[in-house]
């Protein structure tokens, strides 16, 4: 069968095996085959000449109260993680923006979100291998080398990782220049900021969008992220903490849980539908910012005249992917066109550097000259800057160092040729790049 790489860069014939258990397993490694996720790596990592990809036989997922503890199956994706936990009354501790990858893979991979311990893999404390010998084994702190370097593919059959409870955030927003973001990691507050961008630096999580074609000096629109506790949801919300920590319907006026019972009438909570077939609106959105590429430009460059500079926002406990998507229910349920036109994740190849939080800024300005000498214009949307706020334990992470800032640039998929050369240029600069998004 045909495999690729995540938006089609790169392209294989491979031989395809589907294991259900550990016997079909071992036997496809015994032919030389390599475990392989849901294929949503931009390069080339997961392209081989036989891969595995595991089946429901390895979608273990085990809630432990004692410790609050979950094994996971290497089968289960993020998103079937996380609604498991919600039934829990827990979550993630990070994650990224695309559900549909196993969570192992994930983790193999550097996957992350923003924040502190931003690194998903560090969220695991216990490792369950296949070893090639054919047993399954528990990796100890010493052998964090098999998932590493060109060893990294060792099948991983379940992991057991710590969670955190619910969280409820509110959610500040501004628009300023990447000039006053750049003051701001060097002196801690922007000199030009707002009333609100002077409580940036008391948050736990930011991430923000560099506009490339935005002017001399781009338009940046940012977003942070302060957990409320629990005892606050009622003075956020206006309602009694019951009514909060249990699902309520909508005749009761809740709607905060998607699962079990109404607490007062026992009416069933009803799961948001699982849309498909959107395809369409992602390719006709392709073909109008190619035929129109102007248009994003003329958008961009109207954010230094929108009038609102700050809003707020104050996010759903049990909203699934409330860091990427502050309305509830998961953005890819709801089919929006304006919020799937701006989804990079579905219409655009990427790449992705790591880079030292006092050199953010500079490193954007280079990049952003650097692209235009190659093609003017080859860079897609927006530039995604996530802060990575703590040191990670594990080896391959970008933060593996230190606090860094994770950059995200967007192509689209037909220029990977000219992603390589900037990547060529850039990757020096950087501290790393991430290995699922390397060209």
């Amino acid at each position: 069968m045909k495999i690729k790489s995540w938006m089609g860069a790169y392209r294989k014939e491979a031989k395809h095996t589907l294991a259900n258990n550990l016997d079909e397993l071992k036997s496809a490694l015994t032919e030389g085959g390599a475990v392989v996720g849901n294929f949503h790596s931009y390069s080339k990592c997961a392209l081989h000449d036989h891969v595995i990809q595991l089946g429901e036989g390895f979608k273990q997922l085990e809630y432990r109260e004692a410790d609050q503890t979950c094994t996971v199956g290497a089968a289960c994706t993020i998103r079937e993680v996380m609604e498991f936990l919600l039934e829990q009354d827990r979550r993630l501790i990070n994650h990224g923006n695309h559900m549909g990858q196993t969570f192992v893979g994930a983790c193999l991979t550097g996957t992350h979100g923003f924040g502190p311990d931003a690194t998903m893999a560090d969220q695991v404390v216990e490792w369950t291998a296949m070893c090639y010998e054919g047993e399954q084994r528990d990796l100890n702190d010493i052998e964090w080398r098999w998932l590493d370097g060109p060893n990294r593919f060792v099948p991983i059959t379940k992991v057991r990782i710590k969670t955190a409870p619910l969280t409820q955030y509110h959610v500040t927003n501004c628009i300023c220049k990447l000039s006053q973001m750049q003051e701001f990691h060097a002196v801690g507050v922007p000199a030009r900021a707002g009333p609100l961008m002077l409580e940036f630096h008391q948050k736990e999580q930011r991430a923000y969008a560099v506009l490339p074609y935005s002017g001399n000096d781009p338009v940046c629109i940012v977003a942070e992220y302060e957990s409320m506790p629990s005892t606050t949801w009622d003075v956020a919300i206006g309602k009694s903490k019951s009514h909060v920590k249990g699902y309520l319907c909508e005749t009761c006026r809740s709607g905060w849980r998607i699962y079990g019972a109404c607490e007062e009438c026992g009416k069933p909570a009803s799961t948001p539908k699982k849309s498909h077939g959107s395809w369409w609106r992602i390719k006709l959105f392709w073909a109008f910012d190619s035929t129109f590429p102007f248009v994003s430009r003329w958008l961009s460059k109207s954010l230094n005249f929108f009038a609102q500079k700050e809003w707020t926002t104050i996010t759903n406990p049990c909203d699934l992917d409330a860091l990427y998507d502050t309305a509830p229910g998961v953005s890819l349920d709801t089919l929006n066109f304006a919020l799937w036109a701006m989804k990079p994740t579905f219409r655009w190849h990427n790449n992705a550097y790591f880079v030292k939080p006092e050199e953010t800024a500079d490193f954007i300005e280079a990049l952003i000259e650097e692209a235009n000498k190659i093609k003017h214009g080859m860079l897609r949307g927006f530039i995604g800057v996530r802060e990575l706020t703590t040191k990670s334990k594990i080896p391959f992470a970008g933060n593996s160092e230190g606090p860094v800032n994770a950059i995200d640039v967007y192509f689209k998929p037909k220029h990977v040729k000219y992603a390589e050369q900037l990547q060529a240029i850039m990757e020096p600069l950087a501290v790393k790049m991430h290995r699922g998004k390397r060209v």
